[in-house]
């Protein structure tokens, strides 16, 4: 029985001495890879040498060092190594320092899991972390991260407790999935400039983080990063920053919730940051910083706007404009074969470079000529000083491609401004005239505000909001329900699925010649106010509507007999604005359903005391009536595209008149003999072709 044990016995010591020699200094000796060796020394010092990379081991007790967990207290790693080896080092407590040279390439995952060392720097060259590689190290307190590094695993530095400090450099493009999770020490940490997306819950329970700045270039923020971080008081986030939690829509949750009640978020003014700040209902403090950069595209001709329609359709023959960019377009009338775009993106202007000079029109009945929304949600859209609708009309009965007169059975989703799930949508000093159902159909949509704007001759109703709310000021609501359809209310208002009550509200603004039967949908009435608003000729309030409206920049029109009259006023309703006519074209032109014969500018300029003069422009002749003598001349000037003046013509009499040159492009009238109406008030006359 005894030879049998010493049998055992020496086999088993055998075994051992072929992966494991100890000399006579005590030093202890393996391999840990196919051209690797390590030495362990009596003071605890782990020395890797030799070339190449280093076994990845299953678990931690496959790893050669997993039997002196406690001996090993410095790590150092020679010149030839290139890797660590996954679970290598796992759980060695009593590991103090460990200096990885520039030459280790990858870090293995869980390399240096639940170790406790109080210092470690990672060389430059190092371009790879492994998931958990460092984490639960409790006693580590700062961690930097070299630019060669490009990739790092979820965990990598998860549950270190102690750590006060984190920098990453600029070769990192992502953060992964809870890779600084329960860090509760961590007071700083500085992202580097290559930084493009944070997965999710990264920074969860970083409970003493109080302050985090996110570089420019950062697209996307992941899913509940900043729970449970109640000394969060300060976020910097950028303008790129396009999605939270994967959703860059107004359903996206909240990451910040568990943060210090005082939280500020700090960014670009118009970015998307701001946008869901509102929407989270956190405060927001863009002074720092401004608005966000745009880049700006001006377009000039069709084939401009087809080229810009070409580079953003991406083949889905639908513009989609990219955030922060502001279109301008330069005088004159452009066509589309489907709509404008607009979802997922924010801080995106499509403006007219001289308001009210710009005709944006779409040649399809099915589609919006601008539709704000749809997938996703998006927020502060602005569009200025457009005459928007669409162009396959009968300019006989004024009826489009998106009515039933056209030979169509249905009116498809040609309304001329839809916004689904939009937020801060502004339309500013723009004409939205009637194609289908409505001037604006708002869905789901909030903070939306239409200033100064006409939205005239449209099918069924001028405004349609479900679940949304919206400000009209000084707007001009007229014409609508021009064919006598009788289907919907002026303002529309109706709850959509998964949304609250709408809430409307129109200041200061003008109704008349409503066809419509009913002014506001009565089940939402208490939803819609109309502060300081006139009406007049509206069927809903029982009256006959009238053959007159407003032209967008205020010039009024009135048919009578056959004659249009621009610049003659309605009563003490509609006052005539000075200045020009837009040139509205045959599709958006306000009396195109009509029969005009002639055409007459007419208007009037008050003088000194009672002084007075009155003026009418037919086709190129210009008549002048009122207190004009010798001393008291009336000149018309006439003027080129460019604003160059051609000549001068003189009215000295009353009754007198003038011819403008067929050449001139424009033309003003000046009263200047007795200074009644100095030369900054002239009259800007509207001409015919």
């Amino acid at each position: 029985m005894k030879k049998k044990l010493l049998i055992l016995l020496l086999l088993s010591a055998l075994c051992a001495l072929t992966a494991v020699t100890a000399s006579a200094e005590g030093e202890t000796s393996g391999t840990c890879g196919e051209d690797l060796t390590w030495t362990l020394d009596d003071a605890g010092t782990l020395t890797i040498g030799g070339t190449g990379a280093m076994t990845d081991y299953a678990s931690s007790s496959d790893s050669p060092f997993h039997s002196m967990l406690g001996d090993i207290k410095v790590l150092a790693i020679g010149e030839g190594v290139t890797s660590i080896g996954s679970n290598a080092f796992h759980s060695c407590y009593a590991l103090q320092k460990v200096s990885i040279p520039g030459n280790v390439k990858k870090i293995g995952s869980g390399a240096f899991e639940s170790c406790y060392m109080t210092d470690l720097t990672i060389g430059e060259g190092v371009t790879e972390i492994g998931a958990y590689a460092f984490s639960y190290c409790y006693q580590l307190t700062a961690a930097a991260v070299p630019d060669s590094v490009t990739a790092m695993g979820a965990y990598a530095f998860y549950n270190c407790q102690k750590m006060k400090t984190v920098t990453l450099g600029d070769g990192l493009t992502e953060i992964p999935y809870g890779a600084f999770g329960y860090c509760m020490a961590l007071e700083k940490i500085d992202l580097g400039s290559g930084m493009t997306k944070i997965g999710d819950y990264v920074f969860n329970s970083c409970q003493s983080l109080p302050r985090i700045v996110f570089p420019e270039g950062v697209l996307s923020l992941g899913r509940n990063n900043f729970y449970n971080c109640p000394a969060l008081r300060e976020a910097v986030l950028p303008y790129t920053l396009e999605s939270f939690n994967g959703n860059g829509g107004m359903n996206a949750a909240n990451p910040f919730d568990g943060c210090a009640e005082d939280l500020v978020i700090k960014g670009y003014d118009r970015s998307h940051a701001q946008l869901l700040a509102a929407i989270w209902g956190l405060t927001w403090d863009g002074s720092d910083y401004g608005d966000c950069p745009v880049t700006e595209i001006t377009v000039s001709t069709q084939e401009d706007f087809d080229d810009v329609l070409q580079k953003f359709s991406g083949g889905n023959r639908v513009l989609d404009i990219p955030s922060h960019t502001r279109v301008i377009l330069d005088d004159g009338l452009y066509e589309m074969d489907y709509a404008i775009k607009l979802d997922k993106v924010v801080d995106v202007t499509i403006a007219a470079k001289n308001p009210g000079r710009v005709e944006l029109l779409s040649r399809n009945a099915g589609t919006p000529v601008i539709q704000v929304g749809n997938s996703g949600s998006l927020g502060y859209i602005t569009l200025d000083g457009l005459i928007l609708g669409h162009s396959g009309v009968s300019t006989s009965v004024g009826s489009c491609t998106g009515t039933a007169e056209a030979g169509l059975t249905s009116y498809g989703h040609a309304h001329v401004v839809s916004a689904l799930n939009a937020y801060g949508l502004e339309i500013n000093g723009c004409d939205l005239w009637g194609c289908g159902l409505s001037g604006t159909f708002l869905q789901n949509s909030h903070d939306v505000t239409v200033t100064g704007s006409i939205l005239r001759d449209c099918v069924y109703a001028a405004v349609y909001a479900a679940s949304s709310d919206a400000v009209y000021d000084n707007c001009i609501i007229s014409g609508n329900d021009y064919q006598n359809k009788h289907s919907y209310p002026c303002v529309t208002l109706a709850t959509a699925y998964g949304g609250g009550e709408p809430g409307v509200q129109f200041n200061d603004c003008l109704f008349f010649n409503n066809r419509n039967t009913e002014k506001v949908t009565a089940a939402f009435s208490e939803s819609c106010d109309f502060n300081g608003c006139a009406f007049r000729d509206n069927a809903f309030d029982g009256e006959t509507p009238g053959n007159y409206g407003v032209c967008l920049g205020g010039v009024t029109w009135q048919a009578e007999g056959g004659t249009l009259y621009l610049g003659k006023n309605v009563g003490d309703f509609l006052v005539s604005a000075k200045g020009a006519v837009p040139a509205y074209s045959s599709y958006a032109t306000p009396w195109k359903r009509l029969s005009v014969s002639e055409k007459v500018s007419v208007g009037t300029l008050a003088g000194e005391g009672e002084k007075s003069l009155e003026y009418e422009v037919k086709g190129r002749e210009v008549t002048v009536t009122g207190d004009v003598s010798d001393t008291s001349p009336v000149f018309v000037a006439a003027y080129n595209e460019k604003g160059q003046m051609l000549s001068v013509e003189i009215v000295s009499e009353t009754g007198g008149s003038v011819s403008v040159a067929a050449g001139a492009d424009s033309a003003r009238l000046f009263w200047l003999g007795s200074q009644y109406v100095p030369m900054s008030e002239a009259a800007e006359l509207t001409l015919a072709a």
